[in-house]
């Protein structure tokens, strides 16, 4: 019986050992966890839209005589008065007349160019070297993918290697050729003159190969009286690009975007503001935008009209476009809204920060509510105010400035 009631003994000793050991645990990790924080950190969002609407322009429509056209300009390509933009054929045989005319106009120019180096060019050696260094530059031109060098020196290293070809033969030869050669020329440009037209621009801009029919609609005069139900309208009208259209000429200096938006978005925006557009043309492309106008309707809706003046060869082709446009952004220090609270004695909201071992005050602009957090100003006139970094106390109710808190 006396072993037992030990034993007993024993066992009522291990277990108020542990008991206590599990209540001094409790106090110990209690008094070293002291306040809950979170860095105060850098951060940046934005109130933004996508949208729909027309990109509009000063332009004109390009018209041809013939169906066939074949343009001697790029895409988005600045023209003067007066350039020749396209060429209109009547038939197959005028086009294949027009690729011989291109390919005669090559060789007369190597020829030219090969009676040049006939009379400085003597010497063998000296043209295998003249040779061997367009050879080079050809390459070099090649690898920097420096296309225009590239092409020049492949038509040097032509007219070079028909002079090495025709050899030490006098300057009779060559000038044979070239008589030759601008003979069927002007025999071929002849023919032309009845079945093929040089349109050339009726006025300086930008060159497109798209014509769609809303040149003549969508003008920036239309801008000034358009309204929301109008914008709603142009997506129900029915248009056709002219049928003898081969094209447009973009004559103004500044571009449009017109679209409709949620009014509450234009919230502290007005006239001469900027925005920021990304046309789905190229989401990556981040396009300053002034605002020229907007129109509030009855359903919480408004008519919004943005203004360019830069990129006008890259939406040359464009005409209606998805957009994403940002309103407002806002870049600052990211705090839970648990945080946040409001000083009496300083007039300002504000919060609590552990520094050291006692909690501090410090007040805070707050420019962006983000649902759950605000975004904060970051001021980084004075030290006194809040830095990223800061170790913000997440729930600071019943604590003062300055009180010892860990």
């Amino acid at each position: 019986m006396k072993q037992g009631r030990q034993y007993l003994k024993a066992i009522m000793l291990i277990l108020a050992l542990m008991i206590a050991s599990y209540l001094l645990y409790n106090v110990i990790s209690s008094a070293s966890t002291g306040v809950v924080t979170i860095q105060a950190a850098l951060f940046s969002t934005a109130e933004e839209a996508s949208v729909s609407g027309f990109i509009v322009r000063q332009e004109q429509p390009i018209t041809a005589a013939f169906h066939t056209v074949s343009p001697t300009r790029t895409e988005g390509e600045k023209v003067a008065k007066g350039a020749d933009i396209a060429i209109s054929l009547q038939n197959d045989a005028a086009k294949n007349r027009l690729l011989e005319i291109s390919q005669l106009e090559e060789q007369l120019s190597q020829l030219r160019l090969a009676l040049t180096y006939q009379s400085q060019l003597t010497d063998t050696n000296a043209l295998s070297q003249r040779i061997s260094q367009n050879i080079a530059a050809f390459s070099r031109g090649i690898a920097e993918k420096n296309f225009s060098r590239a092409d020049t020196e492949g038509e040097t290293l032509k007219s070079l290697v028909l002079r090495q070809t025709i050899g030490s033969q006098d300057a009779r030869t060559l000038n044979q050729q070239l008589s030759d050669t601008e003979a069927k020329l002007e025999a071929l440009r002849e023919q032309a003159r009845s079945d093929t037209a040089v349109i050339t621009a009726e006025a300086s801009g930008y060159y497109s190969t798209v014509v769609d029919g809303y040149e003549t609609i969508l003008t920036p005069t239309l801008l000034e009286t358009i309204t929301l139900e109008n914008f709603r309208n142009l997506w129900k009208q029915e248009v056709a690009a002219p049928a003898n259209g081969i094209g447009r000429l973009i004559t103004s200096d500044y571009w449009y975007f017109v679209t409709e938006v949620e009014s509450a978005l234009l919230k502290d925006l007005a006239t001469g503001d900027t925005l920021t557009v990304c046309l789905a043309s190229d989401s990556r492309k981040e396009i300053s935008m002034k605002i020229v106008s907007t129109q509030s309707g009855e359903d919480g809706k408004a008519l919004l009209v943005l203004q360019c003046s830069n990129y006008i060869s890259n939406i040359s082709a464009l005409r209606k476009q998805n957009a994403r446009v940002i309103f407002h952004a806002y870049s600052g220090l990211r705090i839970p809204k648990e945080a946040i609270g409001y000083s009496e004695e300083e007039g300002s909201a504000g919060v609590y920060i552990l520094e050291g071992a006692k909690a501090r005050w410090k007040n805070v602009t707050l420019l962006y509510d983000g649902g759950d957090y605000y975004i904060a100003e970051l001021d980084k006139s004075s030290t006194k105010n809040l830095w990223p970094e800061d170790e913000i106390i997440l729930d600071a109710r019943g604590i003062t400035d300055g009180e010892l808190v860990n």
